[in-house]
């Protein structure tokens, strides 16, 4: 049996080193459910969080600023960091582009009420500021940028908006993942429950929410024919 000096280590940044028992532990239940090795695990990394940050911005139910801490923590900063920048500008962009392609329906059925009326009110008071949600992380921007799909806004502008105010936005969650995740325990465990989360969610809800919604499309098709 290997020693525990010479067994899988977590990634760069990560919150323990790998004797320590709530990492062991973490590591254990992962080799248990994963049909491939760790050290595949820690490659994929980086993907993986990519996927989940498009993920989450366009559909997912899961908070993003919990998956940026617990991903950046995992990952450390200047790795985490360039993927929620270009996860947040692909998947903002992506939203933007189906409220503006579905209208107001689509926003109403992803957003709530209370929330939305919110923001609406907010972004008529000050349409110049439209920057600003994009630059620091305390705003829901999956919310904005469904509320500004609709709107009058150019999708040039939207684009530009995304491009120049996100680096900021995601400097400042990559860094505070990174610098304070090791604070948080069972990070692994954490890291494995959003997946999962994630997973059930898409293959549960969003997949056969699809599949209803285009059956009844043929069917409203074939009817009026």
């Amino acid at each position: 049996m290997k020693s525990c000096s010479t067994s899988w280590s977590p990634p760069s940044g990560a919150a323990q080193g790998p004797c320590d028992p709530v990492v062991a532990s973490g590591l254990i239940g992962l080799s248990l459910v994963l049909p491939f090795d760790l050290p595949a695990v820690e490659e994929l990394g980086p993907l993986l969080f990519f996927l989940v940050i498009l993920t989450e911005v366009i559909v997912a139910p899961i908070p993003g600023g919990v998956i940026a801490f617990v991903g950046s923590a995992q990952l450390g900063f200047w790795t985490a960091w360039p993927i929620l920048y270009a996860g947040n500008v692909i998947g903002s962009n992506v939203l933007f582009h189906l409220a503006r392609r579905f209208g107001r329906p689509f926003v109403e059925r992803h957003t709530k009420e209370k929330q939305r009326r919110k923001y609406e009110r907010a972004l008529e008071r000050h349409p110049r500021l439209l920057w600003i949600p994009y630059a620091f992380p305390v705003f829901p921007i999956d919310v904005i940028s469904a509320l500004l799909g609709v709107s009058g806004l150019r999708r040039r502008w939207f684009l530009l908006i995304t491009l120049l105010a996100l680096p900021s936005y995601t400097g400042i969650t990559a860094l505070v993942g990174a610098r304070y995740g090791h604070y948080i325990p069972w990070l692994n465990w954490i890291s494995l429950a959003i997946l999962i989360l994630l997973a059930a969610w898409l293959l549960f809800l969003v997949l056969p929410g699809l599949v209803r919604r285009r059956r009844r499309s043929r069917r409203s098709g074939s009817g009026a024919e």
